[in-house]
């Protein structure tokens, strides 16, 4: 058999139904193995109900007849793993094997995540009343979620919630995407993964596997747990659309992260390649509803009540796996009847809901055992997508304000895009006047005052119910008026008409000061006689520019500039 090295990195990360297990799975056997497995709990099988009946490795073993040495630990980190390159017995399988299999990172993002949003629920006043002395939480865990009080969470309103969803994905991947558990932990620790490996045996190949994103429900599910006040999570309705969001650009990131990986490592001839198990996971059966968010809930115990809602891979999820990554490998055959694949896939029961891409990876490695589907979706199938973003269209007809005018939002337009199937559309709201809309969009101009000069910011944002309904991601959207002293259209002390007084308006009165003084010529219109003369007299001088100067100075060192 050809020496090889499968090399599959998986993660699943979630909430209140995904429970880390501590590291401590029993070991194999160190003798020598033709699959050597490493890794975490996907690797091994691990459920929350047990473990699933055949998982991955032992699918892949049936089916190319060698034998398999699981050395995956339950709960295992990118850190434990490189430890664990270190031992004899992990050390000798791998160099003995002509496949390894590596399943890890999930659990890094898992408990950093958990760790941020239980440190923010208790800072913040998010428990129930009798959990108010709690110092720490998992809630990871069933019974510290339930110390969450659902009203005090719904409280945090729309920009509360959007604070906590942009922190969280700053712990996840940075605040410009180059830092955070991502970035910071799991690429360079998969590199070194990679390369330990590479070094203990440098004729295999790699097969990397992309990462899925788990935060996908039924339309069923969705409408019995979020959809209405009646239901049990609807408190967390719109967070669930922000914390999707985090989840895809995560997973997006990740994806891209590990195919940069891979090319960089590939530079002097090719080791490592990449099985899409994240593309596959997040694609819809041909009779799809997208409101699903993708097909993860198939391939997991998502929708399960209870202690039985698992992110974890099922039999599903474990058969589909196996597919990828041999199809990567690229020893296939014809299998007989009796091959553990075929006789696990004849067990589903609901295959009419696999993912065309699921099917087509099986049928590719098995042989076409599932009918491809043919019904093409109706416009009626079409559910709006959870991306949408609103935008300003088109800015009032006026934007600037001399003190004491009220504000005036006519001619103001926003647009709000989404998604439907897998082509972007402009559909709902185009170019449309919010007051025309007042239940669906919300103009905030608290920051407006037009009573003192200054720059205000008016910002648009979609009611609590549209967000909701539209899973609008990228909510809120800005745009800004100036108020100016002078109907002029100058402000006190702007001698240049830039809206900002500086050193440089300072030295222009100066200037204007020395032609007066000297008899030259005025070169200051009307309004720039207004606006220098900051102190009132009627004179423009070398006053009046010292003012505008300690003016300057007070607002530039964050102070409260005043003409008094």
């Amino acid at each position: 058999m050809k020496k090889l090295i499968s090399a599959v990195s998986a993660v699943v990360i979630g909430i209140s139904s995904f429970t880390l297990v501590s590291a401590s799975a029993e070991k194999g056997n160190a003798a020598a193995a033709d699959i050597t497995m490493l890794g975490d709990s996907i690797a091994t099988g691990y459920n929350r109900s047990g473990y699933v009946e055949h998982n991955y490795g032992e699918l892949i073993e049936d089916y190319l007849g060698c034998n398999v040495n699981n050395l995956a630990v339950n709960g295992a980190k990118t850190g434990d793993l490189i430890t664990q390159l270190d031992e004899s017995g992990t050390v000798e399988s791998i160099k003995n094997s002509d496949y390894v299999v590596i399943s890890i990172g999930g659990n890094n993002l898992i408990t950093d995540l958990s760790e941020f949003v239980g440190s923010f629920a208790i800072e913040n006043d998010l428990l129930k009343d009798e959990y108010a002395d709690e110092t720490s939480i998992n809630l990871l865990l069933k019974e510290d979620l339930d110390k969450l009080d659902k009203e005090k969470f719904k409280a945090l309103g729309f920009s509360g919630q959007q604070a906590l969803a942009t922190q969280m994905e700053s712990t996840l991947t940075g605040e410009n995407s180059d830092g955070g558990t991502l970035y910071n932990d799991i690429i360079p620790d998969t590199r070194t993964i990679l390369e330990k490996v590479h070094e203990i045996n440098p004729d295999a190949e790699i097969v990397l596997q992309t990462v899925y994103q788990p935060f996908s429900f039924s339309k069923e599910y969705y409408a019995s747990y979020f959809g209405n006040s009646d239901a049990p999570y609807y408190s967390y309705r719109l967070f669930i659309s922000f914390l999707r969001g985090i989840s895809i650009r995560t997973m997006d990131k990740y994806s891209a992260a590990l195919t940069s990986l891979c090319t960089e490592l590939n530079a002097d001839g090719e080791y490592v390649r990449l099985a899409d198990v994240y593309d596959v996971f997040a694609s819809f059966p041909e009779n799809y509803d997208s409101s699903e968010w993708g097909s993860c809930w198939y391939f997991t115990d998502i929708l399960e009540a209870g202690e039985k809602r698992d992110f974890h891979p099922n039999q599903k999820g474990h058969l589909i796996i196996a597919a990828l990554v041999l199809e990567q490998i690229g020893e296939l055959h014809d299998t007989a009847a009796d091959c553990l694949m075929r006789q696990v896939m004849a067990g589903v029961d609901d295959i009419e809901n696999c993912p065309e891409k699921a099917v087509a990876a099986y049928n590719t490695v098995v042989g076409k055992l599932i009918d491809e589907p043919t019904t093409e979706p109706t416009t009626e199938d079409i559910h709006i997508e959870p991306l949408g973003v609103i935008s300003i269209a088109q800015k009032p007809e006026k934007t600037e304000y001399a003190v004491g005018e009220e504000i005036d939002l006519s001619g103001l337009a926003v647009t709000l895009d989404y998604y439907y199937g897998t082509e972007g559309h402009r559909v709902i709201f185009d170019k449309a006047d919010p007051s025309a809309f007042p239940n669906d969009f919300i103009v905030d101009t608290s920051d407006f005052d037009s009573s003192k000069p200054g720059t205000y910011t008016i910002t648009v944002s979609c009611t609590e119910e549209t967000a909701g309904e539209y899973w609008v991601i990228n909510n809120a959207s800005t745009f800004e008026v100036v108020v100016k002293e002078t109907a002029s259209g100058y402000i006190r002390g702007d001698v240049t008409g830039d809206t900002v007084v500086d050193a440089k308006d300072a030295s222009a009165v100066l200037a204007e000061y020395a032609r007066r003084a000297t008899g030259a010529d005025s070169t200051f219109d009307d309004a720039q006689i207004q606006a220098a003369d900051v102190d009132g007299d009627t004179i423009i001088d070398a006053k009046d520019a010292s003012k505008i100067l300690a003016y300057y100075a007070a607002a530039a060192t964050g102070g409260s500039p005043s003409w008094d």
